[in-house]
């Protein structure tokens, strides 16, 4: 199963848009980490370790969006399975470094939020 820690910059949503995309400057970055021997004080370091404390706030196996707003939807984009995450093996090989210990592997995904309908009312004849 493995553990989630979800990053979000401040102002990286926009609340105001009523049809489209919210994460127009930067998405919500994900970091799944395969590795359920991580105790809880292994999790904050790495949290800390990912996360700016000035501009960023992050999250460790929940949602960073806790309150999305109605009629709206959250889609993540990842890696197909097999296929190579540069970042999600740099951020690997730090976090083994960092703790002195090999960690499971790691993949990177971003999360953008989209408010409206994902298929406009007039596609359809």
């Amino acid at each position: 199963m493995g553990h989630r820690i979800e990053v979000m910059s401040d102002g990286s949503v926009d609340l105001s848009v009523k049809d489209g995309l919210a994460t127009k400057k930067i998405p919500i970055r994900v970091y799944n980490i395969d590795d359920d021997s991580l105790g809880p004080y292994e999790l904050e370091q790495i949290q800390e370790i990912l996360t700016d404390s000035i501009s960023e706030i992050s999250t460790i196996d929940k949602p960073v969006v806790t309150e999305p707003p109605k009629d709206s939807v959250i889609i993540e984009q990842s890696f197909r399975p097999g296929v190579n995450d540069p970042d999600g093996e740099q951020v690997r090989n730090i976090l083994s470094r960092v703790l002195g210990r090999e960690i499971g592997n790691v993949s990177r995904s971003s999360q953008h939020l989209w408010i409206g309908d994902l298929i406009p009312k007039n596609i359809f004849h």
